[in-house]
């Protein structure tokens, strides 16, 4: 269930790694935190993620990270490590170009009425409020599809079992395995919307990469996706069941006014800043100081 990783994907930490040698730079790329509420869904992960922005916060010379979010919680953690000077650059995570290229529906799903929601299914992912929502709308009569794009992934026992065992879902929630970066690319060309319904995020790539796409997204109201997204998402608290219930009924008509109002918004979302030009100007920053 895992989607495959894309060249541009596997060719970043080595190129970052690359240009950092070049400078004589000692640059780390923190991994995303999520916020404090890291601990309910991974257990013993406050202590191991502040093991590893020790070592940053010891042996940096500076940080990138994807997101302004992130970038404070580091900056507050380096202070009180005695490291308030690290310096930190934000750069959002490029995605691969094939989102930005146009791509046609594919035709065996014309006149499918489906969402997609991209990631591993646990417990911060909020899969299991999306499955009890895809029940509620079984129970009425025909339901729109969900696609769920992502592996079977930890402590979450509740949603394989609603997967498995409820026949009502068994005729419109689809877990898609092995879907490469163009298959998804194209599935989400003919989806009504993205879901996100995350609790906690430290970027949040299927965001950004259905952005780049122009696919209208139906997002939680974090902080994070405020930051990634703007004013070009539609937005809905992750504990409002009844709200993602709306914004999926509305979404799944075919003249959708609110949908239509969110791809009217993503038509002038502004383009990601150039990820290499960014990273290259912070290590040429850091070297410059360290010499």
């Amino acid at each position: 269930f895992q989607r495959q990783p894309v060249p541009a994907r596997q060719a970043l930490v080595p190129a970052l790694a690359r240009s950092a040698q070049r400078r004589e730079a000692r640059v780390l790329c923190a991994r995303p935190a999520a916020d404090r509420l890291s601990g309910i869904f991974w257990p013993g992960e406050p202590e191991r993620q502040a093991l590893r922005l020790g070592a940053i916060c010891r042996h940096g010379a500076g940080a990138i990270v994807g997101a302004q979010a992130v970038a404070r919680r580091l900056q507050a953690f380096a202070a009180e490590q005695g490291r308030g000077e690290l310096k930190i650059c934000v750069a959002r995570p490029p995605v691969s170009r094939a989102f930005a290229a146009a791509e046609a529906p594919d035709p065996r799903l014309e006149g499918v009425s489906y969402f997609v929601v991209c990631g591993t299914i646990e417990p911060r992912k909020n899969h299991l409020m999306l499955l009890n929502l895809w029940r509620e709308l079984a129970s009425r009569g025909p339901a729109p599809k969900l696609v769920i794009v992502g592996k079977r992934g930890w402590l979450c026992d509740n949603v394989l079992s609603m997967l498995d065992r409820c026949d009502a879902l068994h005729s419109c929630v689809i877990e898609s395995g092995g879907l490469s970066t163009p298959g998804l690319r194209r599935l989400l060309a003919g989806a009504r919307a993205l879901l996100m319904p995350s609790f906690a995020e430290g970027f949040g790539i299927p965001v950004a990469e259905a952005m780049a796409a122009r696919v209208p997204v139906i997002a939680s109201d974090i902080e994070v996706f405020r930051e990634i997204g703007g004013d070009a998402l539609d937005y809905v608290d992750p504990l409002d069941g009844s709200g993602w219930l709306d914004a999926i009924l509305a979404y799944a008509q075919a003249d959708s006014a609110r949908r239509e109002a969110t791809l009217r918004r993503l038509a002038g979302a502004p383009p990601s800043p150039a990820f290499f030009a960014q990273i290259d100007e912070f290590l040429d920053r850091v070297a410059k100081d360290a010499s």
